[in-house]
């Protein structure tokens, strides 16, 4: 499954001409199978006539599966495309059996440029009414300039030269699921987390923690759908510039802003004071960032180790700390 699915090449059917000259036919009752020689048509007899037309019911069927399976990988776009020459797409490729599947069922089709979209017809207002919108002072970070854009100056969070190659793999596949669960509904989520993790060679025990992390009522506000994963934000760096990070996961509840890192470490501190020095850093410069957007909105920041699991949230003054002490770092 994938967010988008094009299929380039939906023209070219079965073509019965092309068909290997051997049929294997069954040998009485049991599995064991004879080749027979398809001869013209002229050699031919009613029942190598018959075998012909099952064989080519099997090809065109097994063709339909497949265009079934194509469609339903993907997820939220599915691009169709074609093309022909001189002679026009034969009725029965997946071209034409898309168009004439979507005709009529749906409307506001729009053909621009020989693209054909279709969704539901759009609704447009002749009229809308005027409204009336409260304005306030923009805040000074709109108006400050962008520095120059720091080069190869990472911030030293989890650097993968210094984590085993395993570690670090396992950690980007529990990132990336963790990033699109939330996008995917509740009761197909343990099927796409299973279909992930064996796709990339782990067995049912990771499929089996992530599956119970995201369906924990501890962490029911984190998976909610309201929220936004790898969301951009470009911190200021020591030397004036900038740099771009994403934040894993961003939350507005009901009384505040959730914002969460999530940390695949096989060990986990006991306390906020005992975490990474890093990681306590790099969310204090997070808060900063959300501060310098939302201004004074209520925030948590939380680190949640996926190990655990547990939703450790860093209290301000730990996050003040950790800010204070890189500040002396590069003094």
């Amino acid at each position: 499954e994938a967010p988008v699915v094009i299929l380039p090449d939906t023209v070219s059917a079965p073509d019965h001409r092309t068909e290997d000259p051997l049929l294997m036919v069954p040998l009485g009752n049991g599995n064991a199978r004879v080749p027979l020689w398809s001869v013209p048509k002229l050699m031919s007899s009613e029942n190598l006539d018959r075998r012909k037309v099952t064989r080519s019911v099997a090809s065109m069927a097994e063709y339909q599966r497949l265009l079934y399976v194509a469609m339903t990988r993907a997820r939220d776009e599915l691009y169709i495309c074609g093309y022909h020459g001189q002679r026009a797409p034969k009725p029965e490729c997946w071209y034409e059996i898309v168009k004439a599947g979507m005709t009529g069922l749906l409307d506001g089709v729009s053909d621009v440029s020989g693209i054909q979209r279709y969704g539901l017809a759009p609704v447009y207002r002749d009229e809308v009414p005027a409204q009336r919108v409260e304005t306030g002072e923009l805040p000074d970070w709109v108006m400050k300039p962008f520095g120059k854009p720091a080069a190869g100056n990472p911030v030293p969070v989890a650097k993968a030269a210094e984590r085993p190659a395993a570690a670090v793999a396992r950690g980007t596949l529990i990132h990336r699921i963790l990033q699109q669960i939330c996008e995917i509904d509740a009761g197909s989520r343990p099927a796409f987390i299973s279909q992930a993790v064996t796709r990339a060679g782990y067995g049912n025990e990771l499929a089996d923690q992530l599956t119970s992390l995201i369906q924990h009522d501890a962490f029911a506000e984190v998976f909610t759908p309201e929220g936004v994963s790898e969301v951009p934000v470009i911190l200021a760096s020591p030397d004036g510039g900038q740099e771009r990070r994403r934040i894993d996961r961003l939350v507005f509840t009901d009384h505040d802003l959730l914002l969460i890192d999530y940390k695949t470490d096989r060990i986990w501190p006991r306390a906020p004071d005992d975490a990474n020095p890093a990681y306590l850093e790099q969310l204090a410069r997070y808060r900063d960032a959300m501060r310098e957007i939302y201004g004074s909105i209520p925030m948590r920041l939380a680190l949640l180790w996926t190990e655990a699991p547990l939703l450790m949230v860093i209290p301000d003054d730990v996050l003040d700390r950790a800010a204070g002490q890189h500040s002396v770092n590069h003094s």
